[in-house]
């Protein structure tokens, strides 16, 4: 292109949706003949269009629209006049000029002209706004690949066909400005003499989509889709089928309205009726009770408008021997065209007025379809054994090879939706050895409704494990190792760009991350793919979530062959968490025996993440949490629950510990509250993990210290206050580390001290006041030096000793004695403040030399004021330093960081 036309990118912007006007195209016009003047080389385009930019250009939408529109004119010259800067109106009757009221069939040669040009010239450059492009598709899992490149009938051909049906007949009187005109004149003349008037145009169609919406009809949801959004203006009705009583006002079928009532406001003048409905023919199979309800809605349908068609997504070979074949002879005002570019022009065509020309070319296409080689069938006493290899030989047989093919390949992801699969034939079939008549677009449609898959959901399809398994097998065999590489790296490129479009926690995000895991099991990143289901696994049981717990054995059980080499203790692990969800005894210890032989007795390591031995986590107890005022007067008082499991320790003593569940919650002080140390805040995030219900007390310590030593020797009775159910106290850092690790041992079980942010985010339990009892405590729900208030509370009872671990209220999760009693050892070495502190609730560690650094102490106890048993409150003293005033709790769940 030597020159830019001016004219064409003008007339392009404003269809586009850019206001401009007639002084704008003069003003750029002269803009541009200055710029030559003073040296702007013609041929340099970036400089034509960055001139043009300044003067048109307001926003980033309508530069958008410009690069769009300036981008296709580049790319298609041909289509563009090649005189000086401006198109000639006189060189050639344009294309696009009005159509004279006499003359209503002029669309019609656009039609025709259009139909004998190869496909490349058939498409006209795209002038609507981006945001009509980005294919709106509402299923489990999108694309960001345009619906309109799958389907024969182009997005650009919807377009135009629409543009058509929706041209507006000139009035008799001219009384508008033409700005078209108007622009052609200056363009021509050089300078601005006068408007051009034309008569206001007047819209004389009406058109309407029926669109079935069910069934078979579920793999072309993706094109009934485009087809709405590219006809924007026209009326929407849905239906079952086939229509009875009622259309739909929702593609859900949910707002009914009489067929009789919607009738009533259609025109046989105006209105023209698309049904799009493949009529049975997907299933391949005729259902007479179909036939006769279509039969009565058409008749009832057709004298009430000017024209009905109806469009088949499916081409027309596919109609033999079913419904459609039927339907498509029963009514000869109702004419059925197939999902092609050729007889979708015709449907076109017969809409503006029905010549019998059309009649005579849907006998010509049925003649070329009955000249095409059916399906095959199959007796099913003739397969052997209808199991997964009978299922799938028996899809071969009514398909053919290519069907089993593509089969080969859709077996890959674990869940299958339409547009997924229209992908994956784009990427593995369209562009590459196969041929595309050999597989053909309509291929997604016949797997998704053989009996290789199942509908689980709205577009959501999926094959049973022993098919899917066996699909591999076999595409493995035929194509070898290096393509389930390249399906896996197809996978992953398509879910990573769906990630952004979906919240984490909904099913679409769970979804996609499933297809992502099986993606990565193929790949050399496994290893990722096993750490990532580790980790949702482990989370799933701390929070004892059966229904998660269940859906990940199976996805791990379904995708045992590339895990199975490397990761075998997975497997047995998700088994027997799977059997425990479903109360399943035997297959939870029938995994446990086999983790046994493997030499997992306490743990299993994947990758980092530690998965505990399946335990019973059934049990839930109840209690009372209270909320107080400034005053200390309850205000709140509610029951809640939690779940817990039971350590049996042995001599009847018994370990409750129970489930925190993960979270995110804001650690530290806020501004002008708290000391120095307890700042900044920060947002930190909390996996779950399960807290000792009590500190632990004298009664439980004495029985892990007589189990042997692991580092050091342990006193049996160190406290200064006795008694079984008070908590042990007088014991240093170094001790409560000895004591988790002898209880880890002896368990099989990973027990430690909780880092500070787990501390913390326990106490809180969701709360954000100083104390999770509120805006202060009391000594009746606390045991701390009472004799000193906090707020305005009155004064309380200064016992000077530890009291029982049962005495007092719990807070939201369950937990007893989080202000007051003991102040409680944390993991975390101390640090002065919370400058660069962990956001992922690990503990703060440092490489440490001589490991006798001081830690971190929370809680508050018996002899601390009510300012220092707050949430947020710290202190801090000597690894190996036991006082009266400090014991602890345990923890069960991931092993700190060190930094």
């Amino acid at each position: 292109m030597s020159e830019p036309p001016l004219l064409n990118l003008f007339l392009g912007l404003r269809e586009a949706g850019l206001p401009l006007g007639i002084d704008q195209y003069y003003l750029a016009e002269e803009a541009l003949l200055q710029s030559i003047e003073a040296g702007l080389d013609i041929a340099d385009k970036q400089a034509v269009a960055r001139l043009c930019q300044t003067v048109w250009v307001k926003s980033r939408q309508q530069q958008r629209l410009f690069n769009q529109c300036w981008n296709e004119i580049l790319s298609y010259p041909a289509r563009f006049s090649k005189s000086p800067i401006i198109d000639s109106p006189n060189s050639k009757k344009s294309a696009r000029s009005k159509p004279s009221s006499s003359d209503k069939s002029k669309p019609l040669n656009t039609i025709e002209e259009n139909q004998n040009q190869p496909e490349e010239e058939k498409q006209e450059v795209s002038l609507t706004p981006a945001s009509s492009d980005a294919a709106v598709v509402v299923t489990s899992v999108s694309t960001k690949l345009k619906e309109g490149d799958y389907f024969p009938v182009r997005r650009q051909q919807l377009r135009r066909g629409w543009r058509l049906l929706m041209q507006k007949l000139p009035g008799s009187i001219p009384s508008q400005i033409d700005i078209r005109e108007t622009v052609t004149d200056v363009a021509k003349r050089g300078f601005f003499l006068k408007p051009v008037l034309t008569a206001p145009q007047i819209q004389y169609r009406e058109v309407v989509l029926l669109i079935d919406q069910k069934g078979s009809m579920v793999p072309f949801h993706p094109f009934c889709r485009q087809l709405v959004e590219i006809w924007q203006g026209a009326k929407i009705y849905y239906f079952r089928n086939s229509p009875t009583e009622e259309l739909y006002h929702d593609s859900q079928c949910w707002q009914g309205e009489s067929i009789k009532s919607i009738l009533r406001r259609f025109s046989q003048k105006k209105t023209l009726v698309v049904i799009v409905s493949d009529a049975g023919a997907a299933r391949r199979r005729t259902v007479p009770s179909r036939w006769e309800e279509t039969v009565d809605f058409l008749a009832m349908l057709t004298p009430r408008v000017n024209k009905v068609a109806w469009l088949n997504p499916l081409p027309r070979f596919h109609w033999r021997n079913t419904t459609a074949k039927f339907i498509a002879e029963v009514n000869s005002l109702v004419p059925m065209f197939a999902l092609e570019s050729a007889e979708y022009q015709q449907m076109l065509q017969w809409l503006f007025d029905g010549k019998p020309s059309i009649k005579s070319f849907l006998k010509q296409a049925e003649k070329k379809a009955i000249e095409k080689e059916p399906f095959g069938s199959f007796n099913i006493w003739e397969i052997e054994e209808y199991n997964a290899k009978g299922q799938i030989e028996a899809f071969g047989i009514m398909f053919r090879e290519a069907h089993l093919n593509f089969a080969y390949h859709a077996a890959f992801p674990l869940v299958l939706t339409p547009d997924l699969l229209y992908c994956l034939w784009w990427k593995f079939f369209k562009e590459s050895e196969f041929k595309e008549s050999e597989t053909p677009w309509y291929v997604v449609a016949n797997l998704l409704l053989s009996d290789l898959c199942r509908e689980v959901d709205t577009e959501l399809y999926e094959m049973e494990r022993e098919v899917r398994n066996e699909l591999l097998r076999l595409c493995q065999e035929k194509f070898g190792e290096q393509r389930l590489q390249e399906l896996s790296q197809f996978l992953i490129e398509y879910i990573n760009r769906q990630f952004k479009k979906h919240q984490p926690n909904s099913l679409s995000f769970d979804l996609l991350q499933v297809q992502q895991w099986t993606a990565l099991a193929y790949i050399k990143k496994g290893d990722e793919a096993a750490k990532e289901l580790a980790e949702k696994l482990r989370q799933a049981y701390l929070q004892s979530n059966k229904a998660e717990l269940v859906r990940l054995s199976e996805v791990i059980e379904t995708l045992a062959e590339p895990l199975r080499e490397k990761y075998e203790p997975l497997l047995l692990v998700a088994r027997g968490y799977g059997a425990l969800a479903r109360g399943d005894e035997k297959g939870r210890v029938d995994a446990q025996d086999e983790l046994d032989k493997l030499g997992f007795r306490e743990t299993v390591n994947v990758q980092g993440v530690v998965l505990e031995r399946p335990i019973t986590l059934d049990k839930i107890f109840s209690f009372e949490v209270v909320t107080v005022n400034r005053r200390g007067k309850i205000i709140k008082q509610v029951t809640k629950q939690a779940r817990y499991f039971i350590e049996d320790l042995g001599d009847n003593i018994n370990l409750e510990m129970v489930a925190i569940p993960g979270g995110k919650f804001m650690m530290g002080s806020p501004d002008g509250e708290g000391d120095n140390d307890e700042h900044p805040q920060h947002d930190v995030t909390v996996q779950p993990f399960f807290m000792g219900k009590y500190l632990v007390t004298q009664a439980q310590w004495r029985v892990v210290a007589k189990l042997p030593n692991i580092e050091r020797n342990l006193k049996e009775d160190p406290s200064n206050f006795k008694g079984d159910d008070l908590p042990v106290d007088s014991v240093s850092w170094y001790d409560a580390e000895e004591f988790c690790k002898r209880l880890s041992q002896k368990t099989g079980r990973q027990y430690r001290l909780p880092s500070e942010a787990e501390w913390e985010y326990a106490c809180r339990a969701d709360t954000t006041t100083p104390f999770h009892l509120g805006e202060t405590i009391t000594g009746k729900l606390a045991n701390y030096d009472a004799s000193n208030i906090f707020a305005d509370e009155p004064k309380g009872e200064y016992r000077e000793k530890t009291t029982s671990v049962k005495t007092f209220t719990p807070n939201a999760f369950g937990l007893f004695d989080m202000h007051g009693n003991l102040w409680e050892w944390c993991a975390d070495v101390w640090h002065e403040n919370y400058e660069g502190a962990p956001i992922d609730g690990s503990a703060w560690m440092v490489k440490i030399d001589n490991d006798n650094q001081l830690r971190v102490l929370r809680g508050g106890s018996w002899n601390n004021y009510p300012e220092g048993c707050r949430s947020a409150n710290r202190s801090r003293l000597y690894p190996d330093v036991g006082l009266d005033d400090n014991g602890f709790r345990v923890v069960c769940g991931a092993a700190a960081r060190i930094l």
